[in-house]
């Protein structure tokens, strides 16, 4: 969550958010580019397409952050409330006005509902607007990862009642998850989805960094995190969520150790870039849709990366003035009304943080 200028943060963990924000644009404009504009050469249309794993990352590092953030939390209904709004006033501000004009727009113009992969289903209010499971998909299509963000925010709340609770509840949770073979609920399929194994993964790696550790461990497990995931890459097309996770969770525990050791220095554009990466999330589907789908009419002719450079540049654009002139402001506005969010957050171990999806 946006704080003030001394809210202390990891900016490894920004960077590396912004990244894999960039890399979700990147993937959908590849897809948007190539079914509207132009084909992109088949070998650099599967190498945009890993762009998709930042998803993967975004559930690893939001179950870290949430659990690192609250661990030293009283087991109270007070601490619940608080931590429950602070997730809901961080994820819809910025959300609902985005998905509120998709519904419209999709009202107004039904053959928007056209994707790049077809024919797309009415979206649903519920999914859209309150963020829950449900048989049809949210107008802004990205949103299924809020869902997702969203169910792991309310299991989280198991936390506040007790320790041992919480540890039990967990185990059973991880094994329904790989026990679970799926239904005809949105609901029980959502709660129970292998992906929400990344944010159990997360959360070991906020155990596994309260302890201190060299710069050895720390460095190790970033190099096995970053060779593993390009292995996985190329030898598992399917990138199953399990791997992934996996993956990604060595990656997070590195970059935590080798920075809070100041054995790290991330470049303030990447940081800006994750301060962002909020926006651009939300932001960067209907802007590279838009262009995707302009450009063939204004220009005669147009290539494929002219294309793709324009809706990357757009989206990113986009973004930061969206992040810079109302989610930030927003966002800061509600926490003064509210006036319960709690100290600088910091984990057991000194490790400073930022809370974010």
């Amino acid at each position: 969550m946006p704080g003030t200028p001394a809210s202390p943060r990891l900016d490894s963990l920004q960077a590396a958010r912004g990244i894999a924000a960039l890399g979700v644009l990147v993937f959908h404009s590849s897809q948007a580019t190539g079914a509207r504009v132009a084909a992109l050469p088949p070998w650099l249309d599967a190498v945009f397409a890993t762009g998709y794993l930042g998803l993967d990352f975004f559930f690893v590092l939001s179950g870290f952050i949430i659990f690192a953030s609250h661990m030293r939390d009283p087991r109270t209904f007070k601490a619940a409330r608080a931590y429950f709004i602070k997730r809901v006033l961080r994820i819809f501000p910025p959300y609902l006005p985005i998905s509120i004009a998709l519904l419209v727009a999709f009202w107004l113009a039904p053959q928007l509902l056209q994707s790049v992969h077809g024919p797309l289903p009415e979206p649903s209010l519920l999914s859209s607007l309150l963020l829950l499971p449900d048989d049809a998909p949210p107008a802004l299509t990205i949103a299924w990862t809020l869902i997702f963000e969203m169910v792991f925010y309310t299991v989280f709340l198991v936390f506040f009642v007790s320790t041992r609770v919480f540890i039990s509840a967990m185990v059973l949770w991880c094994a329904g998850i790989l026990a679970w073979t799926g239904s005809e609920s949105a609901l029980l399929d959502t709660v129970f989805s292998m992906r929400n194994l990344e944010f159990l993964m997360g959360m070991g790696v906020a155990c596994l960094v309260r302890k201190r550790w060299g710069n050895a461990p720390g460095l190790l497990s970033l190099l096995i995190g970053v060779i593993a995931l390009g292995a996985a890459v190329v030898a598992l097309p399917a990138h199953p969520p399990l791997v992934m996770g996996a993956c990604f969770a060595a990656i997070v525990f590195g970059l935590v150790i080798l920075e809070r050791n100041n054995r790290m220095r991330v470049p303030a554009a990447l940081v800006s870039l994750g301060d962002a990466s909020y926006s651009l999330y939300l932001t960067h589907n209907p802007v590279q849709s838009i262009i995707s789908r302009v450009i063939p009419k204004v220009l005669a002719t147009s290539s494929w990366w002219f294309a793709m450079a324009l809706a990357i540049a757009g989206s990113i654009a986009v973004a930061f003035s969206y992040h810079r002139y109302f989610e930030a402001p927003v966002i800061g506005a509600l926490g003064r009304l509210v006036r319960r969010a709690p100290p600088p957050l910091t984990g057991k171990s000194g490790i400073p943080l930022r809370e974010s999806p």
